[in-house]
């Protein structure tokens, strides 16, 4: 029996040591993986430092691109404000009640617009119409654009001054030149517009590009009834 119990000890202690080396090294374990190695760190900083530039990059080209497409934005849209310009003018005529005014920076006069026809006459559907009415494109110094107005003949018989449409934003400058014919033949240049239509108007548009280099747009649209 002596000898079977100092046996019996010797397992006991045996296992009892295992399970604690068992203990230390899941303690260990667990100490070791705690934390990121070095390695495990320069990898993320490099990764992230990839990504990083890659969306630098990214942006970078967007903004580029972005500016771009708003320089030939400025551009399409001072052609469209031309084109309207020209029709209108064109369209216009001397009438007594609706006067043709010039300044500077502002230009109104009686042309022919299409306007929305009255519902009670349309018989309550949507329909548009062409009749005198009087129009004005000016400058807005302070927001640096150019807009227009369109009446139709009541609006401009009374002097109503309906809401203005946005045609061209990001300008620097946009000036109006009258041309009228005097006695000998001769162009007369005015910077303000007689009460009679002139013969030609020329309007000069100035802007500045994204990288600072300043442009300028000028055209000279003749009147088929001015004098």
């Amino acid at each position: 029996m002596g000898r079977q119990g100092e046996d019996a000890k010797i397992i006991a202690s045996r296992v009892f040591v295992s399970r604690i080396n068992k203990g230390l090294d899941v303690h260990r374990y667990f100490l070791t993986k705690k934390g990121f190695t070095f390695i495990e760190m320069a990898l993320v900083v490099g990764l992230m430092s990839v990504v990083g530039l890659a969306g630098y990059k990214a942006l970078s080209n967007g903004l580029r691109i972005w500016e771009r497409t708003r320089d030939f934005s400025v551009d399409e849209d001072i052609a469209i404000f031309m084109s309207k310009l020209n029709v209108d003018l064109h369209n216009a005529f001397q009438y007594s009640l609706i006067a043709f005014e010039g300044k500077d920076d502002q230009i109104v006069f009686p042309t022919i617009v299409r306007t929305q026809m009255d519902k009670n006459v349309s018989g309550g559907q949507i329909d548009y119409i062409r009749q005198i009415g009087q129009v004005e494109y000016f400058f807005d110094k302070l927001n640096s654009r150019i807009l227009r107005r369109q009446g139709n003949y009541s609006q401009a018989v009374d002097e109503e001054r309906p809401q203005e449409r946005t045609l061209v934003d990001s300008v620097d400058s946009v000036r109006f030149f009258y041309y009228y014919i005097d006695e000998e033949g001769k162009a007369d240049i005015k910077r303000r517009a007689e009460d009679v239509l002139p013969a030609a108007v020329a309007v000069k548009v100035e802007f500045k590009e994204k990288t600072g280099k300043k442009r300028e747009v000028t055209r000279i649209i003749n009147i088929p009834v001015g004098a």
